[in-house]
């Protein structure tokens, strides 16, 4: 099964789980599923790690992805996207 990604193609994204469609299924899946972009590129996953944007690594990987601070980012997803908690993932991914 693919599943639909709520961002732009990059080699690394940190994106809260509900930027994944159907994400409860894309969990349940024995292997790294392929991904597909919202610009319509499908991807394979070479990474997925759970990351708490408030730590340390989190701050340091939105630093290094976006070149912004961890204020700006965080805004920018709580605006497009109403959710309560925090689970943010970072995906290494390449294009197919």
């Amino acid at each position: 099964m693919k599943y639909q990604l709520i961002h732009k193609y990059r080699e690394e994204v940190f994106v809260p789980l509900l930027a994944i469609e159907n994400n409860m299924a894309f969990l349940e899946e024995k292997e790294y599923p392929n991904i597909i972009t919202s610009e319509g590129i499908e991807c394979k996953i070479n990474k997925f790690l759970f990351v708490n944007p408030l730590s340390e690594e989190g701050r340091d990987l939105i630093k290094y992805i976006y070149n912004i601070p961890l204020q700006d980012f965080l805004l920018k997803w709580y605006k497009n996207m109403p959710f309560d908690g925090l689970m943010f993932c970072w995906i290494k991914m390449e294009k197919i």
